[in-house]
């Protein structure tokens, strides 16, 4: 202790000070039982932390949230529209779980990041106990078949050597040709239907039967005017593809 007047440290237990002479204040023992609370601060940081998770979850879905047949006139009109379900896929992935991801080339490069995406949405299908009738495997292999094989490749590949004959006036083709021709003219319709029907509405069914047990969430079924502009623009490339066909059967019958 030390007294209040000049500050000299007590010395045994002498009521008066050594130096200045006077007096030190008699004990207070009610003041000694007085218990202080105390808080620890790393508590109150831990606590105000529990309430902000509690307040501001978000009620956003986990996935694109699409009615399948507003996903089915889209995809097989539109030839990008399976691109931008990725797109969405992956973007609502990112906001909802907090991956550092990039949506836009996870998109466009569908053929090597549908795989991880269909491990995603069964995982959680089988946390929620939503039985499905796919596997990201299978859907994987059905999707990289139809779309890069058939889709990419091989009508690709096709088209141009018949652009070259025609170019070229060339009357005779391989004995060969006329049979690959009748059946790779119709690969690009072959493979969107397939791909459609195969894996992105299977997909899109367990996606949406998540976001209804997650939150109650709208499922999008409006055709907006941009939908109805990429339907016009989605009717003018398959026209152009039909022109192709006819190219093609002009060939074949030579």
């Amino acid at each position: 202790m030390y007294c209040i007047h000049c500050g000299e440290k007590r010395i045994g237990a002498g009521s008066y000070c050594a130096k200045c002479g006077q007096s030190f204040p008699e004990p207070d023992p009610a003041a000694e039982d007085r218990v202080v609370p105390t808080v620890d601060i790393r508590d109150r940081h831990h606590n105000s932390h529990e309430n902000l998770d509690n307040t501001e979850q978000s009620s956003s879905p986990v996935y694109f949230p699409v009615a399948p047949k507003k996903l089915f006139l889209m995809a097989t009109t539109v030839p990008f529209y399976g691109l931008y379900w990725f797109f969405r896929n992956w973007r609502f992935l990112k906001v909802a779980m907090g991956h550092k991801i990039l949506p836009f080339w996870r998109a466009w490069f569908s053929f090597i990041y549908c795989y991880p995406l269909f491990k995603n949405v069964k995982k959680h299908a089988d946390d929620d106990g939503i039985e499905t009738k796919w596997s990201p495997k299978g859907s994987y292999l059905t999707y990289v078949f139809f779309f890069v094989i058939l889709g990419k490749f091989l009508w690709p590949v096709l088209r141009f050597w018949a652009r070259l004959m025609q170019s070229q006036g060339v009357q005779e083709v391989p004995p060969l040709m006329p049979i690959i021709f009748g059946v790779a003219i119709y690969t690009p319709i072959i493979s969107t239907l397939a791909i459609v029907s195969l894996v992105l509405l299977r997909v899109q069914e367990t996606i949406n039967q998540l976001n209804h047990n997650q939150k109650d969430v709208a499922i999008d079924k409006r055709i907006s005017w941009l939908n109805i502009l990429g339907i016009v623009l989605g009717v003018y490339f398959w026209i152009l593809y039909y022109e192709d066909i006819v190219l093609a059967q002009s060939l074949i019958g030579r």
